[in-house]
């Protein structure tokens, strides 16, 4: 079971965020889907890893991504 984080309102409390996110807390950064962030990790547009059927994204290429970092 994946434990659930808030995500900070503010873009300087994001840093606070773990390193590595699932697709469920990642997905609320930018606002998207959970299909949409695994795309996004699929084509590499933001660094992840798969974990068996799991994906893992990386906070700090999402954030860059969004434009937050």
């Amino acid at each position: 079971m994946c434990e659930h984080i808030t995500i900070p309102t503010e873009a300087r409390d994001l840093k606070t965020l773990p390193l590595m996110l699932d697709v469920e807390t990642a997905r609320q950064v930018p606002g998207c889907s959970d299909r949409y962030m695994r795309t996004l990790c699929e084509s590499g547009q933001v660094r992840a890893v798969k974990m068996g059927r799991v994906w893992r994204v990386n906070r700090d290429s999402l954030l860059e991504f969004c434009g937050l970092a």
